[in-house]
């Protein structure tokens, strides 16, 4: 019986598998010799067209279609190193959508050529193609091709639609459009990872009152204000209770953060305190993330400050000072990988490797500068609000709750958007922090 070489994902572990597998119509069984997920897999034997009988020449062989796979096998997204390689350092001109669809009178047949169909698309936990350029940007306009679906371009590795030049210009020219006409897009998850900030904006910041619900806002306002309040109080106790409090906090955003992941349009979910003892771990996972990227770096550099101007040394003092404001925009640039890491992968230990952090800012592109430059925005306005407040403390009778509830509002609506945005990156690139899966 013939046997076709096929690559396998498994849906329980990931661990990625090349099988030569009969092809027949009968669906065959696949366990995974890891973690016992089982699946089926489907080849259809190729179709061969009868050609009608030519005396001159006999009929040149019909290409072989691409194998059908049923909903066990998922598409790799590993990102194309080499495409210069493959003929994309010079993208061609992009056709309308029509272009694709236009027919020969005399035969009825496409008139783009074989040899150019050379893309294979997952549609429906399918692979459909093979389609021409053309083909694949009709497809993007009519909405059949997200920038997250999975696209190869023969037998090389899966990637997503985006990472295409020629197919990503094309999805900028649709985000745009749909943009100006106001009109939310499909897949939009995917779009704000292309559309660039100018078009993201005006979308995400009214999430956190825009649907009109106040409770989650509110209550997670009122708890950073009393934090806060406390921190500026007596710096002592408020720190041990500060940690404890933003380990609760954070675990809201992280379900904040998986809701938006799943349903981009949805307002904030709603507190729940009876979940209190899922919070606090979930919140203490995030917490160490910052702590590691963000927290520990730049207390270490506000201590060598602090001793310099202490101990007469004030060039010491104003170096380490504009040394601390440099490392906490750098960790708040690195602090949205290590986040979506956390959350896509759910591996602690992933989240605090600098090389897989790394490569996701490098993978992310453009989409991932945009949500990092935001995330260093935000953070030095947090940085502001806790400057003013310091010199807030100082009103008479009531300063500290001055500066608390300066410093509760902005870090509060800052964190809801922080935390949204992430999850709308996280949600259109979760390829791009799947384990490196080794062959069986």
């Amino acid at each position: 019986m013939e046997k076709k070489e096929v690559r396998l994902k498994c849906t329980g572990c990931g661990t990625a598998f090349k099988l030569k597998v009969p092809i027949t119509d009968k669906p065959l069984t696949f366990t995974c010799k890891k973690c016992g997920k089982v699946m089926k897999i489907r080849l259809q034997a190729p179709a061969k067209k009868v050609a009608a009988p030519i005396p001159a020449a006999p009929s040149p062989p019909s290409p072989e279609p691409a194998p059908l796979i049923e909903r066990g096998q998922q598409a790799e997204t590993e990102e194309f190193e080499d495409l210069v390689s493959m003929g994309l350092s010079s993208p061609p001109t992009l056709p309308s959508p029509a272009a694709a669809d236009v027919a020969s009178p005399a035969t009825g047949d496409s008139l783009t050529p074989e040899s150019d169909k050379r893309w294979l698309v997952m549609l429906d936990d399918m692979m459909r193609g093979p389609f021409s350029d053309a083909e694949v940007i009709a497809m993007i306009d009519e909405g059949d091709i997200t920038p997250s679906t999975s696209i190869r371009l023969g037998e090389r590795p899966w990637i997503q639609a985006l990472r295409v030049p020629q197919f990503a210009a094309r999805f900028r020219a649709v985000g745009d459009g749909r943009a100006k006409e106001g009109a939310e897009p499909e897949d939009e998850a995917a779009w704000i990872a292309t559309a660039g900030l100018r078009n993201v904006l005006p979308l995400v910041l009214p999430y956190p009152l825009g649907s009109g619900k106040y409770q989650p806002l509110a209550i997670f306002a009122g708890l950073a204000f009393a934090l806060s309040a406390l921190l500026c109080l007596d710096f002592t106790i408020g720190l041990l209770v500060n940690i404890v409090g933003w380990m609760l906090l954070y675990g809201y955003l992280d379900g904040l953060l998986r809701e938006t992941m799943t349903s981009p349009g949805n307002p904030p979910p709603a507190w729940d305190f009876r979940q209190a003892a899922q919070l606090l771990p979930r919140g203490a996972r995030v917490f160490v993330v910052l702590l590691v990227y963000s927290l520990l770096p730049v207390t270490i550099m506000l201590l060598v400050m602090i001793f310099g101007f202490l101990n007469g040394m004030a060039l010491v003092g104003y170096v380490f000072m504009l040394l601390t404001v440099a490392v906490y925009a750098a960790s708040l640039f690195v602090a949205p990988a290590a986040l979506t890491t956390l959350t896509t992968s759910g591996n602690l230990g992933r989240a605090l490797s600098p090389g897989v952090v790394i490569g996701l800012i490098k993978k992310g592109g453009k989409a991932y500068r945009d949500l990092a430059l935001l995330s260093v925005a935000a953070g030095m306005l947090c940085m502001v609000a806790t400057l003013l407040a310091v010199f807030l403390i100082d009103i008479p009778i009531a300063g500290f709750l001055v500066a608390a509830l300066l410093m509760g509002g902005v870090f509060s609506y800052g964190h809801f958007l922080w935390f949204h945005l992430v999850g709308r990156f996280s949600a259109a690139h979760k390829g791009l922090t799947a384990p490196a899966a080794s062959p069986a």
